[in-house]
């Protein structure tokens, strides 16, 4: 998570510009961020919507160590 509120902000803005900017019908867009605010899931839902495409989150329950070992 962002410290900078208003940075947070603007990288929100542009996440989503961009999801807006590539998401089609038979394309599939995925983003992995910030999605823990549900207004902002609540926008991308709009934005799909819009594309007359669906939507989908998937949500990882797991613990900082297995993410990390995931990833390597």
């Amino acid at each position: 998570y962002l410290i900078d509120p208003t940075k947070e902000k603007i990288l929100r803005a542009s996440l989503k510009s961009n999801v807006k900017k590539y998401l089609e019908k038979d394309r599939v867009v995925i983003l992995d961020s910030m999605n823990y605010i549900k207004g902002y899931r609540y926008e991308l839902y709009c934005i799909a919507r819009e594309a007359m495409t669906t939507i989908t989150l998937v949500w990882c329950d797991t613990d900082k160590e297995t993410a990390k070992q995931w990833c390597e």
